[in-house]
């Protein structure tokens, strides 16, 4: 340890001594931003000028008036449908040929609707009186019908459509059936889902076919009983299930014996989820079974402790309509901002904020530091509890009051720019996505915005709209006077210009000689007929191809040095080839102002095999399915409840692909494949071995066993940076949960090569344990037994060389990682694979996971690690313009709690549930 490091130590050591003077970092404040970049136009005002504008409303008021409906050409084919986005006072008879309304617009954009026309979407701001409004005709009704799977008809069920009609889906009647008489001509998709089950995805034309039968997935069944820690059955407790879209199947609760029965569609796997009065919510991991229905029986499910009750109060000084409270465990709450809802098997809490801001959960999980986080008042702002079984912990949140952002947008032409989204960032950014901390605003029919409780000085505006600049600008809060902007018509010098032409296009195999010998084989491109009607866009920027294929992109403008360009036939097509054949659409990088590019459309192939169990030759129920191209694109990756075994995959690009299928307790079958334009390619059977089993038992520090811990078995090793993408993904199907005695078993091992046993549990650190399997036994009954131990949450807050902690340049955006010292083992890697579920798209992604520690979204101002058991570690973190930092540490308690400020160098000692570290980085010279 270097002399400026001990001097940091013994000094905030000092204050330890003096009393629990330690105040977390609070995870709300304000963010520094970062430098703009030149091409941001700054707007600012000084403070003392600001004038009143609580004139501007973030939903304006829109006028009445009268308006004509009408078919094209004519009068309406059909009883009018209705208005959506208005409010309607009154109208003509729905059988009359044309409609005069008198409406009101509520939203930025209004719909007309009748049966045997297009819906007809309007901007608010053309609501104005005695305007006239003509409904595109449609194409002939569309029948679909949805069955079973033994073919009865499937009521009630919802059919997405694309272009989606305005309100929710439209779903099926008594008898299964559904009319669609609103459709363009041309490509449709159509897709059968619903909370329950789900169903295919199929794209037809609208016009020229007049039927479709979409045929429903079986329902998986969960039962299980939920009893105390003494075994004894706990009734009515509310069992609700949770996957990567969210809350899946019904919501139900336990009878009087503690029994529950959950039903929904077959994923990968769900995460149940047990709330019961006085208890602390647990959570339970499902994945389908491999052979017979779709019925899983997960056994006893154990309530472990009594809940804690959070009570509140949030003293802001401005509440929307939507102010809430959600509360969720420290560590899982950067996880969940980063990857998405449902990618974590724990899910928040959410409640509304009382009138005086008042707030109270019940029922929390004890003895786990938790994120307590208010939205909707004023600006976001965190506090981090713990409290112990059956504890009240009160805690008080008071925000910063912010800024308040307003403005009116015009368009090129001074008219009001209505319904335009605005991104607002705290950091300078570039493209039409919303990106972390990102705001969006929405402009009113008289293009004004209105933005309150903005922390921090600095924000950066863009807004993105067809045939316009893209606008950006660099804006200081608070504002002398609302802004004003205006769009600039797009500028279509041949810097911004994308060109080029789109064929149909097909692979060959080339063979080479030399000197008659065979040298080998190589795939090239041979390109046929130009392909008209394929829609291509970029920056905001779309067009249509001509007869010759040929197209032009004026205007594209970025700050980055390239854009993403898509390609593809989309809803509405009509032309002489049909769209269902080829890809949905191709996505590649381009450079504007570059060369005529030469675009290929594949036709696409489709993939059929029917999935058995090797041992007697019976299809499997449940298989997940993996297809990814040699590119590494992933194509398909979803769990598929069979037909009898059989799957068949569309859609698929004709190239180079890797196939990989699993099951619960079955080794995967990868197999590489050579797919050609139209191909339909029929594998037969594949075949699933069954693998080896481990059995095993959890234990806390003093030998009581853990119920609910999760363990994830890796076959070639959790920590290998080389570990096989479909080898990782087996580890979804090896996961299984302790029961009330802390048992559990896994299956599907290969015997010929060891496994890893990756062990979590909430509140302690993540541990792993390395088996070696017998090559001639049938099953490792070993008693495994796992202890686990208490974690220690860090977090990390990272500053610039030689500023001061509270005013100085902080570091973002670091990639951290935390070794064990004696044997290199990734920590990171068991806590994220731990926590994550669902597959990734690809190896890449499996890695970002496991190297990225450092998170920061929404209202978070430090990093959090963890949990990690007392150990030594050593700590690495880089930065693009920084030096690599590496600093070694050692945990030596989870109940303490000290905070270090920390330079670079040398070895360091810590200890705490919660303990804050603050680093520096030198930039790099």
């Amino acid at each position: 340890m270097g002399r400026e490091g001990w001097i940091y130590a013994i000094a905030f050591l000092a204050i330890l001594g003096v009393g629990a003077l330690i105040i977390l970092p609070r995870l709300g404040a304000p963010r520094e931003p970062e430098a703009a970049p030149e091409a941001f136009e700054e707007v600012s005002a000084p403070r003392e000028a600001g004038p009143a504008v609580e004139t501007f409303e973030s939903r304006p008021s829109y006028p009445w008036v009268t308006v004509r409906v009408r078919g094209t050409g004519g009068g309406l084919r059909g009883p009018f449908r209705g208005v959506e986005g208005a409010q309607v006072e009154a109208q003509t008879p729905e059988t009359a040929r044309e409609q005069l309304l008198r409406v009101r617009a509520r939203e930025a954009f209004v719909t007309f609707g009748a049966i045997g026309h297009q819906w007809h979407r309007v901007p608010a701001a053309a609501l104005v009186e005695g305007a006239r409004f003509e409904l595109p005709e449609a194409a002939p009704a569309l029948v679909v019908r949805v069955r079973e799977q033994d073919g009865s008809p499937a009521a009630g069920v919802p059919v997405r459509v694309e272009p989606a009609p305005p309100g929710p889906a439209p779903e099926t009647d008594e008898g299964g059936t559904l009319v669609l008489d609103y459709l363009a001509p041309g490509l449709t998709l159509l897709d059968c889902h619903s909370d329950m089950r789900r169903g295919p995805q199929v794209r037809v034309h609208a016009g020229r076919d007049e039927t479709v039968e979409l045929v429903l997935e079986p329902v998986w069944r969960v039962r299980g009983r939920v009893v105390d820690p003494r075994g004894v059955p706990v009734p009515a407790a509310r069992v609700e299930a949770f996957g990567p879209a969210g809350s899946l199947g019904t919501v139900t609760a336990t009878d009087d014996r503690g029994q529950f029965t959950w039903r929904g569609p077959a994923v990968a796997r769900v995460a149940i989820v047990v709330r019961a009065a006085g208890w602390g919510e647990e959570r339970f991991a499902a994945t389908p079974p491999a052979l017979g229905a779709l019925q899983s029986d997960l056994g006893d499910l154990a309530l472990r402790s009594a809940g804690v009750t959070l009570t509140g109060k949030v003293n802001a000084a401005w509440r929307g309509a939507d102010a809430h409270i959600t509360v969720e465990p420290l560590v899982a709450a950067p996880l969940r901002e980063v990857f998405g809802e449902g990618q974590i098997l724990e899910v928040p809490r959410r409640v509304p904020l009382g009138a005086d801001g008042r707030f109270t959960v019940h029922d929390l999980p004890a003895d786990l530091p938790l994120r307590v986080a208010a939205r909707g008042a004023g600006v976001p702002v965190d506090a981090v509890v713990e409290g112990a079984a059956g504890a009240e912990v009160e805690v008080l949140l008071e925000p910063p009051a912010g800024e308040k952002l307003v403005g009116v947008l015009q368009d090129v032409d001074g008219t009001p720019a209505a319904g335009v989204r605005l991104l607002l960032s705290p950091a300078a950014r570039d493209g039409d996505l919303a990106g972390p901390g990102d705001e969006v605003v929405l402009t009113g029919a008289d293009g004004s915005f209105m933005r309150r409780g903005l922390v921090g000085r600095v924000w950066y505006l863009r807004a993105f709209a067809p045939g316009r600049r893209s606008l950006h600008r660099r804006v200081v809060v608070p504002l002398a006077e609302p802004l004003a902007l205006q769009f600039e018509l797009a500028l279509t010098d041949a810097q911004r210009r994308i060109h080029g032409r789109v064929f149909d296009g097909i692979r060959t195999e080339v063979t080479t000689k030399d000197d008659d010998a065979w040298v080998g084989q190589s795939s090239q491109i041979e390109y046929r007929a130009p392909l008209a009607g394929v829609a291509v866009r970029a920056g905001g920027v779309r067009v249509l191809t001509d007869e010759e294929g040929r197209f032009a992109l004026d205007g594209v403008e970025s700050l980055a040095p390239s854009v993403g360009l898509a390609y593809g036939f989309e809803p509405g097509h009509e032309g002489g080839v049909d769209p269902r054949t080829y890809l949905a659409s191709e996505v590649l990088e381009v450079t504007p102002g570059g060369e005529a590019l030469e675009l290929v459309l594949w036709k696409s192939a489709s993939l059929r095999f029917r999935a058995l169990d090797a041992l007697d030759d019976s299809p499997l129920s449940f298989v997940h399915v993996v297809l990814r191209t040699d590119e590494g694109r992933t194509v398909f990756d979803r769990g598929v409840a069979t037909r009898d075994g059989f799957v068949e995959i569309t859609g698929v690009p004709p190239r180079g692909s890797e196939l990989t299928v699993v099951t619960t307790g079955r080794r995967f079958r990868k197999a590489p494949l050579q797919l050609r334009p139209g191909q339909a390619l029929d594998l037969g059977d594949v075949l699933l071995v069954e693998g080896m089993r481990i059995a095993g038992r959890v234990l806390g520090p003093g030998g009581q066993p853990i119920p609910g811990a999760r363990i994830g078995a890796y076959g070639k090793g959790w920590q290998h940076a080389e570990a096989d993408p479909g080898q990782d993904r087996a580890l979804l199907f090896r996961t299984a949960e302790t029961d009330i005695n802390g048992r559990f078993t896994v299956r599907g091992f290969d015997p010929r090569k060891p496994a890893d046993l990756a062990i979590w549990a909430r509140g302690f650190a993540p541990t792993a344990v390395r088996i070696e399997l017998p090559k001639f036994s049938d099953v490792i009954d070993a008693d495994v037994e796992v202890k686990l131990v208490p974690g220690a949450f860090l977090v990390l807050d990272l500053h610039a060389t030689g500023t001061q902690r509270d005013t100085g340049e902080r570091i973002r955006g670091a990639f951290v990682d935390i070794e064990h010292a004696h044997d290199g083992t990734d920590w990171l890697d068991l806590l994220h694979r731990g926590l994550l579920r669902g597959p990734c798209a690809s190896s890449a992604d499996w890695r970002a996971i496991s190297e990225q520690l450092l998170y920061e979204r929404r209202g978070v101002e430090s990093y959090v690690i963890g949990p990690v058991r007392p150990a030594p570690y050593t700590l690495w973190v880089e930065r693009p313009g920084f030096e690599r930092l590496r600093s070694k540490m050692t945990v030596i308690d989870p109940k303490e709690t000290i905070l270090l400020d920390l330079a670079r160098g040398g070895e360091r000692q810590f200890g705490g549930r919660v303990t804050r570290l603050l680093y520096e980085l030198s930039r790099a010279r």
